[in-house]
């Protein structure tokens, strides 16, 4: 038996940010009872509601240790709370090597208790070759952004990209996620770009899902992630990848993609151009399509029951009742 936090019981759009905070808010003050099991699994560092039971824990990225200079001192008590999470399970699931990597370099003691385990790539439904076949060249083109867009997301680089003489002049964005802030808007129109943006907030999987299939390329200049969800989706649907020469991109996006140097502005325009040429394209969306095979929630799920089956031969469930603590 798994004692785990709970998730909803009603799907959550993947940008559904206030229904997020809203399932978080009825979790804490109306928590679902469970008993206790053989072991105990934290996706986001809750602490262990059944002390002495084998836990496991997920850890998705280190990049408030790695570059902490984009977390100001409030992230310090979540940083300890998931650092006393970290040292006390007995297994660690990491969701990419380079993860991994990051986790063994800030927390050597720990390095014999990590697994690398995969996320998938099949949560939109793959691109079909009718949709492909109907992508005509755009009468008004775009590149697509996706998620967050400040601090590590280096979405100010992109900016000064489309301010960048290599950059294709037809070629719009548009970003899926939050509204432009104030400060975004003005620095927008600093670099004379009114008319060059065009904001997608919050939109539903369907709608994000067309918005993939009508883009002309998929940019992601982030500094660093833990695995990089964006990229599998827009390979999956079809779509050239521009992204960050970084280690995790390479791990995760395999050969699909156009590297650049993500502070470099010139490079990110230089890329944008490059995945627009029909033969790049071609190349891009074959080689995307064929790595995000690689990524199997089947997979996932099984070397997970694996991780959670070896972990449980460690300790047994005490049998009490508990409430969950999920996030």
């Amino acid at each position: 038996v798994l004692l785990t936090e709970i998730s909803e019981q009603f799907p959550l759009d993947r940008m559904d940010l206030a229904g997020r905070a809203i399932a978080k808010a009825r979790r804490q003050w109306m928590p679902t009872r469970l008993p206790a099991g053989d072991l105990y699994h934290s996706t986001y560092f809750t602490p262990n509601p059944c002390p002495g039971l084998p836990e496991v824990v997920t850890v998705h990225d280190m990049i408030p240790e790695v570059i902490p200079y984009h977390y100001g001192d409030g992230a310090t008590a979540e940083l300890e709370k998931k650092k006393r999470s970290i040292f006390a399970a007995t297994r660690i699931i990491a969701i990419s090597h380079s993860t991994a990597t990051d986790l063994k370099s800030v927390y050597p003691e720990v390095e014999d208790r990590i697994e690398v385990i995969h996320h998938g790539g099949q949560h939109f439904p793959k691109v079909t070759p009718e949709e492909l076949g109907a992508k005509n060249p755009r009468s008004e083109p775009y590149v697509l952004f996706v998620g967050q867009k400040g601090a590590y997301k280096n979405f100010s680089t992109l900016l000064d990209a489309m301010a960048d003489l290599g950059w294709p002049k037809e070629v719009s964005v548009v970003v899926a996620g939050e509204a432009f802030s104030e400060a975004e808007r003005t620095a927008i129109r600093y670099r004379g770009l009114e008319g060059k943006f065009r904001s997608m907030v919050h939109p539903s999987d369907d709608e994000l899902r067309g918005l993939y299939i009508g883009a002309s390329a998929f940019v992601f200049p982030s500094l660093l992630e833990g695995f990089g969800f964006p990229l599998l989706e827009a390979q999956a649907l079809g779509v050239p990848v521009v992204a960050s020469d970084t280690r995790v991109f390479h791990e995760v996006a395999g050969r699909g993609f156009i590297p650049v140097r993500p502070l470099d502005c010139s490079s990110i325009a230089e890329g944008v151009s490059k995945s627009l040429e029909s033969s790049v394209c071609t190349s891009l969306i074959s080689s995307g399509l064929e790595n995000v095979d690689r990524f199997s929630w089947d997979v996932c799920a099984e070397q997970t029951f694996r991780v959670w089956s070896e972990t449980a031969k460690e300790g047994a469930g005490s049998g009490r009742w508990l409430s969950s603590l999920g996030k």
